[in-house]
């Protein structure tokens, strides 16, 4: 490992509300930059533009570079983003709760990439009603595990969308952030080590 820190995206999911969540990436962010020295960027998968339907397979992106040497043949906007996702070391992903699960388009967008997500942690900061969005962290803690990634055990659920209430979730989210750098660096160290072979 080459010792630098570890990079983790804020992964936007979209179908919420669009202001708040901007709010929780930014706050999420600084967070990251200063509870733990990772390196955080945001990316937005609303401004994306992917695909509404799921990759033909449903259950695997379709010859994404690095697997099994094949060209990438996804539609444009999932090759333009794939190298954002591929140089993150983790993920925390922002999401509201719509009837107990995670919205649509953001489980289409899982569905598009695969070598991106294999072997990296990921986080879960929701949002929703009654229950802070727990429902759509399970949901997805199922889905990207499903893509090999590594969802971390503690999670940011938030029962409102008020950007004034996130100070109360800071231990939380510096908790979650701390389990994220570990997880980074021991599976960073372990991809450069052991190439994929599944």
């Amino acid at each position: 490992m080459d010792g630098t820190r570890p990079r983790v995206a804020i992964v936007i999911g979209g179908g919420g509300a669009p202001r708040f969540e901007a709010a929780v990436a930014d706050w999420m962010t600084r967070l990251a930059h200063t509870a733990t020295g990772l390196e955080a960027a945001t990316i937005d998968l609303a401004a994306a533009c992917l695909p509404v339907d799921p990759p033909p397979s449903g259950s695997q992106a379709p010859n994404a570079d690095g697997v099994d040497g094949a060209a990438d043949t996804r539609p444009c906007s999932v090759r333009d983003l794939a190298p954002w996702l591929a140089e993150a070391d983790a993920f925390v992903v922002v999401t509201a709760e719509y009837h107990h699960g995670a919205p649509g388009p953001l489980k289409t967008a899982v569905d598009w990439f695969d070598a991106e997500w294999w072997a990296k942690p990921v986080g879960f900061c929701s949002y929703g009603e009654r229950t802070g969005g727990a429902h759509a962290t399970r949901q997805l803690r199922e889905v990207f595990a499903g893509a090999h990634a590594v969802p971390v055990r503690d999670a940011v659920d938030l029962r409102s969308p008020d950007a004034s209430l996130l100070p109360e979730a800071g231990p939380a989210a510096e908790g979650m952030l701390g389990q994220l750098d570990w997880w980074a660096r021991a599976l960073r160290l372990a991809r450069d080590r052991c190439p994929r072979t599944f």
